[in-house]
């Protein structure tokens, strides 16, 4: 239950909230307001490229193709020329909102995410992919989600998703021991009882290969292909297959 509620409560809720105030900072903490158009969709043109590298040699025209945590579709767009149909679902109605007035037509299609329930049949998708999403959930949630993404996947279908690399010390603890945060700022304010800060949501969860693995292993799917990218190639991205 506690999994769900955070699914359907405080992560909606603040994530409604960052829409609202400005979904391109939110989505892209480089870019602000509507000035920052074009950088926005130049950056989701240049992830696409990235996703889309792990498919090379692959006909992807007509892969059906689900996007978890798809916002308001910067990445749906710049993909839209390579697969076929793109759904993408979301926690925040207002994000699934804007998605369905920036991009219209019949190739794309957007959901809301309620109760951590994928509202597709079981096999449906060729593809599943995420990014700048499971970092920001508890553990226990990401754990929770695995399942329903198995789910829906075709057998040998492929899941393709973005994850914080403990790429310090002091995240390796963190992702080993289980912890969101290891700091004295944040020891004292777990003694005192008092909040950081309401929006929990941007909190960031780190993640050992060997635990990547354990989960991937535990709903049916095989690693078969892992990269680190970005700053101090702290995002670790994982593709699996569909057993």
């Amino acid at each position: 239950m506690a999994n769900k509620d955070h699914q359907t409560g405080s992560a909606r809720k603040d994530w409604n909230l960052r829409a609202r105030e400005d979904f391109r900072h939110a989505i892209m903490s480089t870019v602000k307001g509507e000035k920052g158009e074009e950088e926005f969709r130049r950056t989701g043109v240049e992830d696409a490229n990235t996703i889309a590298s792990f498919f090379k040699g692959r006909n992807m025209s007509d892969w059906r193709v689900l996007e978890y945590g798809c916002g308001v579709g910067r990445l749906m767009e710049a993909l839209s020329r390579r697969f076929g149909k793109i759904h993408g679902i979301d926690i925040s109605d207002e994000m699934v909102k804007l998605g369905r007035q920036r991009l219209q037509g019949s190739q794309f299609s957007f959901h809301v995410l309620e109760n951590g329930d994928l509202p597709f049949p079981d096999g449906c998708f060729d593809l599943v992919y995420s990014m700048h999403v499971f970092q920001h959930m508890p553990k226990s949630s990401f754990r929770s989600i695995m399942p329903e993404i198995a789910r829906v996947l075709k057998p040998d279908g492929l899941f393709l998703f973005h994850i914080m690399h403990p790429y310090t010390l002091r995240r390796k603890l963190q992702a080993l021991f289980g912890v969101d945060q290891l700091s004295f700022r944040h020891l004292i304010s777990v003694i005192s009882k008092r909040e950081q800060n309401k929006l929990e949501t941007y909190r960031r969860r780190y993640y050992t290969h060997g635990q990547i693995e354990q989960i991937l292993g535990y709903n049916g799917l095989r690693l078969i292909n892992r990269v680190r990218l970005g700053p101090k190639r702290r995002y670790l991205w994982n593709l699996a297959e569909h057993a």
